[in-house]
């Protein structure tokens, strides 16, 4: 195996001061490059690849540029070990992207070639789309005028508003009708659709278990727990509590270690206690749909010309309750005060706090045309967003997803507040 091939199955953009020998294994991912090379080429009607290149790597994938013959090129994704579960994590991102694009006219690549099955050819899950056009939002963002941030903030709340306008029946991951997922059910919209759509929707897709990965990691994917679809947001949240509670009882077990001087981060007795864990999942459950881009961030947005022109990264994404799942991108998200003048004595002051100023109007100005749009195109989803108990609401539930490995007090904390 030649140096350039390891390079591009091993993690290398990056490092780990805890565990590293095992992150690094998380995120191993060798595959039969000539054959990626061969499919990718077949895929697009090109006679050879010529070049493979790493472009770019996350916690869960890793992205590759393949140049061909004919002078086009494609990317491929492949998945980590950790990126969730197999078949399902590629099956409902590759079926996203497509319902996104063709059924809610949202600019995603268009998929050339994919296989969900490990046991492929390639030796790993892939997908085979084109590449991004345009140039990516964060390498620009600063280089924007007040105004074309501000049309590029309509530009998101136009996004956001599409996905809004197809509410489906269940909770859950999407994917494609003839993927034949265990217990999933037909995809069908209460949007006000023409008849055509309506039917090319249940026709072709269906809702079945979630692909997050909370759902899945350590001994949870061998354990028979309830991963929906769920027709109610109440089935979503209590299944929280219940796959914890299952976990908890067969698998955790009592540390008599303690934070001492030599091992300050040691957990704590009632942190490693598993009747403590149970006890708190049990009063989560008594004070216990649309589909989502949770991370619309300038990684992850194209423009071109001064529009929209690709969104990438939906793996994981799924149909949740949009009340946990809506809130501002964090491109235009403002939380400061809302300025919009200079102040009176604006002129004495110094350079530096008039630069703060200037950037505080910018953004101000930025969020509140955001604000405005939303508020014209989707009412309700400027409600989520300022709902005056919607983080004490919600912090229960995206605290909930493993106390053991992570921190039981901010869970209690917030159940306390609720």
């Amino acid at each position: 195996m030649s140096y350039s091939e390891t390079d591009l199955f091993q993690y290398t953009s990056g490092r780990w001061l805890w565990n590293e020998e095992q992150q690094l294994k998380n995120r191993y991912t060798p595959f039969n490059v000539p054959e990626l090379k061969r499919i990718a080429a077949h895929s697009i009607g090109a006679g050879t690849c010529t070049a493979i290149t790493k472009l770019a790597e996350g916690n869960y994938n890793k992205c590759f540029r393949l140049e061909m013959d004919n002078g086009s090129a494609v990317i491929a994704r492949i998945p980590h070990p950790n990126a969730g579960p197999r078949y399902y994590t590629t099956a409902s991102e590759v079926a996203t992207m497509d319902f996104a694009r063709t059924i809610l006219g949202i600019p995603t690549r268009r998929v050339y070639a994919w296989d969900a099955d490990k046991d492929n050819s390639v030796g790993s899950e892939y997908i085979i789309m084109e590449e991004a056009s345009g140039t990516m939002v964060q390498e620009v963002w600063e280089d924007f005028s007040i105004d074309d941030k501000m049309d590029f903030a309509q530009e998101l709340a136009e996004l956001q508003s599409k996905l809004l306008q197809v509410p489906l029946n269940c909770y859950g991951s999407l994917y494609y009708a003839t993927s034949n997922i265990k217990d999933a059910v037909p995809a069908e919209t209460s949007g006000e659709v023409t008849p055509e759509l309506r039917d090319e929707i249940r026709r072709r897709f269906v809702i079945g278990p979630v692909a997050l990965r909370d759902y899945w990691n350590n001994q949870r994917a061998k354990m028979a727990l309830d991963r929906g679809p769920w027709q109610q947001p109440q089935d979503y949240l209590l299944s929280l509590a219940r796959r914890e509670e299952a976990w908890i009882q067969q698998y955790a077990t009592t540390t008599t270690t303690s934070p001492s001087e030599d091992c300050p981060q040691a957990p704590s007795a009632t942190q490693s206690d598993p009747d403590s864990h149970l006890s708190l999942l049990h009063k989560y459950a008594k004070v216990a749909p649309h589909l989502w881009h949770t991370d619309l961030h300038a990684g992850n947005l194209f423009i071109q010309n001064g529009r929209l022109s690709s969104v990438i990264d939906w793996q994981g994404q799924w149909i949740a309750p949009l009340v946990l799942q809506g809130c501002p991108p964090k491109l235009v998200h403002y939380d400061g005060e809302l300025i919009f003048e200079k102040p009176e004595n604006f002129d004495d002051l110094d350079a530096q706090e008039k630069s703060r100023i200037r950037k505080c109007i910018g953004k101000s100005m930025v969020f509140y045309l955001y604000q405005l749009r939303i508020k014209n195109r989707f009412p309700l989803l400027l409600e989520v967003f300022g709902h005056p108990y919607g983080e004490i609401r919600t912090d229960p539930i995206t605290m909930m997803g493993n106390t053991w490995d992570n921190d039981i007090i901010r869970l209690r904390g917030r159940l306390i507040m609720v």
